[in-house]
C-alpha cells in the first residue's frame, strides 16, 4: 500500500521572480513553439530544467542535461530557488470548461515509495523508450524529480477535501500558461501531514499522468543504489518520488475526451463513410461546423454512440452492433473491446481503412485535438478530412482495463487540467 511522505521541497522564491513567468506545462505537452515562449517569458523559466534548447554544439559534456544541472544550481546560489522544511504542498486549481462550468480541483504533492508496477501502482497506458532515455539522462544529471508523476487514489469519506476551509490564506499562487488560478499551501502542521499519511497507508494508487516518469523513476533507484552501493535494508530519498495526488472522488476531477482528425487521406477518403455505413448506423446528427460548442457537447453527452463522426458536409452519430464490435475487435480482451478508441483505431482506422497501428503510432493521418473548436477550425481551413468527436472514458472503464493487468492506447485518457511544472522540486541531496 501507498508509503506517502512529506519532503524539503526546492521552490522558486516569490520575492524573486513572478510566479506566473517560470511555471510551465508537463515536459510532453510543449511544442517548439510554446518552448520559445516560454524562454522568453523568464530567464528562469522551468522549461529551461525540464525541457532545454538543443544546439548543433550539443556533446556529452555540455548538453541540454548539464544546462539542466547549472541553472539549478546557479539559482540555488543566487537565491531565486529556496529550500523548504519537510512538508506536503496541497494545490487547489480552478478552471472553466469550453462548455462554461467552472470547477475546482483539490489534491497534494508529496513523495511516494516507489514499488514494481502491478498491485500497490497501477499503469493504464503504454509507454515508450525514448521518452524514458531522455528522462533518465535528465534525472542523472540533476539527482532528483523536477516534475510530479500525477496519480489518483480512492477516498469517498474526502478527508483531506473536507479539510480544505480550514487551511487559511494560501501561501503562494500563480496563475499558470493555460489561464488556470492555482493556489499552493505548505503544509507542515504535524497532524495535518500525520492525517495524509494515514488517509493514504491504506490505498492503491493508479497513475494518471506521468508513466514514463514512474518507470524512469523506478530505473533509476535500482541504478544508483546499485552504483553507490546502498544497503537494502537503508532507506533513501531515490526510493522515492515526487507524486501529485488527487482523490478519484473529488468533483473537481475530470477525464476529458481527445478527438481524432483524419487528414491526408488521399483514396481512402472516399470510402471511409461508405464502410462505416457497412458495420455501423450512421444517424444523423443535428450540429454543423457553425453550431456552438455548447451545443455539440450536449449532444456528444446525450448520445448513445461512441463518437460522432463531423465533416464539412455533415455529421452523423456512429453507433456499432454488438456483432461489429465483437467481428472487428475480436483479439482483444472483452475489457479493451468496451473501449470507444480501440473501436475507432483497431477497428475502423486498421481494418476498415486499412491504416496500420505502425502508420497511426507516427501518426501520418491522425491529429490529437484537445479543444473542440481548433478540430472545427481545421476542418473550415480543409486541414482535415474528418473529426471524430470522442465521448470522454470514464474511471470505470479505465479501472476494468487496469484490473486485468492491461493497458490503454495513447491518447485515451485526458485528465484536466495538467499539473505546471515549476511548483516544487524534489531534490536527492537536500532529503538525507
Amino acid at each position: 500500500m501507498a508509503v506517502v511522505k512529506p519532503f524539503a521541497g526546492v521552490r522558486y522564491n516569490p520575492e524573486k521572480v513572478n510566479l506566473d513567468e517560470v511555471v510551465a506545462p508537463p515536459y510532453d505537452v510543449i511544442s517548439e513553439e510554446e518552448q520559445e515562449r516560454l524562454y522568453q517569458s523568464s530567464p528562469y523559466n522551468v522549461v529551461r530544467l525540464i525541457l532545454g534548447k538543443i544546439y548543433e554544439e550539443n556533446n556529452e559534456g555540455q548538453n541540454r542535461y548539464t544546462r539542466a544541472k547549472e541553472y539549478l544550481d546557479n539559482w540555488l546560489s543566487e537565491g531565486v530557488l529556496i529550500k523548504d522544511s519537510p512538508a506536503f504542498y496541497f494545490i487547489e486549481q480552478e478552471y472553466t470548461l469550453e462548455t462554461g462550468r467552472r470547477l475546482k480541483r483539490k489534491g497534494f504533492i508529496g513523495r511516494v515509495k516507489l514499488e514494481e508496477l502491478g498491485a500497490g501502482v497501477k499503469p493504464h497506458e503504454r509507454t515508450l523508450d525514448a521518452p524514458k532515455e531522455d528522462r533518465f539522462k535528465l534525472m542523472q544529471a540533476v539527482e532528483g524529480n523536477l516534475s510530479p508523476v500525477f496519480s489518483l487514489y480512492k477516498d469517498p469519506d474526502l478527508t483531506l477535501e473536507k479539510k480544505w476551509e480550514s487551511l487559511g490564506e494560501p501561501d503562494f499562487s500563480f496563475i499558470d500558461t493555460a489561464g488556470i488560478p492555482t493556489k499552493v499551501w505548505v503544509i507542515r502542521d504535524e497532524e495535518m501531514v500525520r492525517l495524509v499519511e494515514d488517509t493514504l497507508a491504506d490505498k492503491k494508487l493508479f497513475i494518471a499522468d506521468g508513466h514514463h516518469r514512474y518507470e524512469t523513476a523506478l530505473n533509476f533507484k535500482k541504478y544508483y543504489r546499485s552504483k553507490y552501493n546502498i544497503p537494502e535494508n537503508e532507506d533513501h530519498p531515490v526510493d522515492y518520488v515526487m507524486m501529485y495526488l488527487v482523490n478519484s472522488e473529488d468533483e473537481g476531477l475530470l477525464i476529458l475526451p481527445t478527438h481524432r482528425l483524419l487528414h491526408s487521406l488521399g483514396n481512402r477518403r472516399g470510402i471511409l463513410l461508405e464502410r462505416l455505413s457497412e458495420h455501423f448506423k450512421l444517424r444523423k446528427a443535428d450540429i454543423d461546423l457553425d453550431t456552438p460548442i455548447e451545443r455539440i457537447y450536449e449532444l456528444l453527452d446525450r448520445s448513445d454512440a461512441p463518437f460522432i463522426l463531423m465533416t464539412g458536409e455533415g455529421s452523423f452519430e456512429v453507433i456499432p452492433e454488438k456483432e461489429t464490435v465483437e467481428r472487428l475487435l475480436s483479439d482483444l480482451p472483452e475489457p479493451l473491446r468496451k473501449l470507444n478508441v480501440n473501436l475507432l483505431h483497431r477497428g475502423i482506422l486498421e481494418k476498415l481503412l486499412g491504416i496500420t497501428m505502425e502508420e497511426q503510432a507516427k501518426q501520418r493521418n491522425i491529429i490529437y485535438i484537445k479543444e473542440l473548436k481548433k478540430g472545427i477550425e481545421f476542418l473550415k481551413e480543409g486541414k482535415g478530412d474528418f473529426l471524430f468527436l470522442m465521448k470522454p472514458l470514464a474511471m470505470e472503464d479505465v479501472e476494468s482495463v487496469t484490473s486485468i493487468g492491461e493497458r490503454m492506447p495513447q491518447k485515451s485518457t485526458f485528465f484536466y487540467p495538467k499539473i505546471p511544472s515549476g511548483i516544487v522540486f524534489y531534490l536527492f541531496k537536500l532529503n538525507q
